[in-house]
């Protein structure tokens, strides 16, 4: 009986512990997404200004 609650336990902190790992890779996927966005953004904002300067008379 204990070493099937033991074994019970013991599935149950391995779940455990590939439910945090997999969290931990979402989390660094998502700051990747996240910076890749924020780059383009930063990559976009400086066409819209180059081209508003473009546009501007002399």
């Amino acid at each position: 009986m204990a070493d099937q609650v033991s074994e019970e336990t013991q599935a149950l902190f391995d779940a455990a512990d590939l439910a945090i790992a997999r969290s931990k890779e979402i989390v660094e996927q998502s700051r990747r997404v996240h910076a890749a966005c924020a780059k383009e953004l930063r990559a976009q904002e400086r066409r819209f200004m180059f081209l508003r300067e473009a546009r501007k008379p002399n």
